[in-house]
């Protein structure tokens, strides 16, 4: 594997350094990464499932899993995608993981 993308930081840290340009046809892995507030819990939590539909039946996913560092507040994902474009239409054009997204900052 090589990283093609960062953004943010892990515990403060940035463990991941760009690596490589690849082409947009090949599969791609994605680990998403949310620190969730205490006040903001219960929101973020309630719009999991409706963010989880556009996942159910999505062809361009091959494999998801949620993860965690610290039960909880460290929430994670792990997913495997058969192409950039597939990762990019979901994360970027799923009104249901917008508001998740949203629901999981301020």
């Amino acid at each position: 594997m090589k990283n093609i993308y960062t953004g943010g930081t892990w515990a403060g840290k940035h463990p991941f350094i760009k690596g490589a340009d690849l082409g947009p046809s090949i599969p791609i892995a994605v680990i998403t990464r949310a620190k969730l507030k205490w006040n903001w819990l219960i929101r973020f939590c309630k719009s999991v499932p409706s963010s989880r539909e556009p996942i159910d039946g999505n062809n361009g996913l091959v494999f998801t899993k949620g993860i965690g560092e610290v039960p909880i507040v460290q929430m994670a994902n792990f997913s495997l995608w058969k192409n950039f474009e597939a990762i990019k239409e979901f994360a970027y054009n799923s009104k249901q993981h917008k508001v998740a997204i949203r629901n999981s900052k301020k």
